[in-house]
């Protein structure tokens, strides 16, 4: 189900929104919080391409074959 949001008295989860970027370039382009991380601070455009790429890949992906299989018919043998 998209999108996901989970809520508890201290907690909430949800899906990145385009609108998160400025948030997450807080975190991810300060050289602080990087420091002991496995990535050097990156820029606002990375971080773009980031939440970008985050938002649709957890978007439902449609099914490469919509059509069931076909029913076996007298001349197919079924």
């Amino acid at each position: 189900m998209y999108p996901i949001s989970r809520h508890s008295q201290r907690l909430h989860l949800r899906e990145l929104r385009p609108d998160d970027v400025e948030d997450m370039f807080a975190i991810y382009g300060d050289p602080r919080a990087t420091e002991h991380m496995s990535f050097d601070p990156r820029t606002r455009q990375d971080v773009e391409g980031i939440v970008a790429r985050s938002i649709a890949s957890a978007r439902p992906q449609t099914p490469a074959r919509s059509t069931p299989w076909p029913s076996p018919t007298p001349e197919t043998g079924g």
